[in-house]
């Protein structure tokens, strides 16, 4: 035994810590390396045009990325945020789009079809997304930055039949909010693990991939359940809960900064380093 003080056991020690050493430095230089894919970057809506977001608005800014090299530079998806939609239904629970926000873009398209701006912005060599909330309504039901608030803009009791129809348009990305089940109490493992399955059966009916957006502001440590929610790998998950206004206006509005800082110094989000929220960005035009 190796007792504190005795010199002619020290060699057969420092022999020991070197063999441990080196058998650490070996097994760090064989660890397998995994690559992992960056998360969608490229712009979204709702922090520049809120509920007042179209179709028009929607192809410029897709353009934009185009022409100021962003798209070179990896920005490749548009985010079509809260706002496309009034929160109206038909009589089957089918979505209603407002025809003038979102009009034909080509000979025989029809206007009230999403499947016209997602098919402008793949032939742009961009992805399109799209947005919803988990519960009945979405966050700009309560507080848009810029026009009225829409009632009714979430997926609650029509999961099934709205990411069905999301991968019917074409879309590759879906945004899902949680202002709606927030507001409902509703537990954020169980809602998004039924949103997953809905997402699965969607691409399995259509052969066409959603890449899943779970966006509950790290409420309930989605870290935690995320990564297999529903047996579903979910692709990307927020952390935090601050993504609106830039912080320049923020710092603009009366007690906007003393707001911006004390929910940085009094967050309780622990830090992932794991797939976060993808980067959003607004292109100007």
């Amino acid at each position: 035994m190796f007792k504190f003080g005795d010199r002619k056991a020290v060699p057969g020690a420092l022999a020991l810590v070197i063999v441990i050493w080196c058998a650490s430095v070996q097994a760090q230089s064989t660890a397998k390396q995994v690559s992992i894919p960056p998360p969608p970057l490229g712009w979204s809506s709702w922090n520049s045009f809120s509920n007042l977001i179209n179709s028009q608005i929607a192809l410029d800014q897709a353009k934009a990325m185009i022409s100021s090299g962003m798209a070179k530079a990896g920005y490749r998806t548009v985010n079509i945020d809260e706002g496309w939609w009034l929160g109206h239904r038909d009589d089957h629970g089918n979505i209603v789009v407002d025809h003038k926000a979102w009009p034909a873009l080509a000979p025989g398209e029809h206007a009230g079809d999403m499947g016209n701006i997602v098919r402008a912005i793949h032939h742009l060599g961009l992805r399109a997304g799209i947005y919803t909330d988990a519960g009945q309504d979405g966050c700009g039901t309560f507080s848009p930055d810029l026009g009225p608030g829409y009632p009714g803009e979430g997926s609650e009791n029509h999961y099934d039949q709205d990411f069905l129809q999301f991968a019917r348009w074409g879309f590759d990305y879906v945004k899902v909010d949680w202002c709606g089940g927030d507001k409902e109490n509703l537990d954020p493992a169980v809602q998004y693990a039924e949103i997953a399955r809905s997402i699965a059966r969607a691409e399995t009916i259509t052969g066409h991939k959603l890449y899943f957006s779970i966006c509950n502001w790290g409420k309930n440590s989605p870290w935690t359940w995320a990564p297999n929610v529903g047996g579903v790998a979910a692709d990307i998950w927020r952390t935090s809960g601050i993504s609106s206004l830039p912080s320049w206006l923020i710092a603009r509005t009366a007690g906007g900064w003393r707001a911006f800082r004390g929910c940085c110094r009094t967050s309780t989000r622990a830090f992932i380093p794991r797939r976060s929220t993808p980067a959003f960005t607004t292109i100007p035009t």
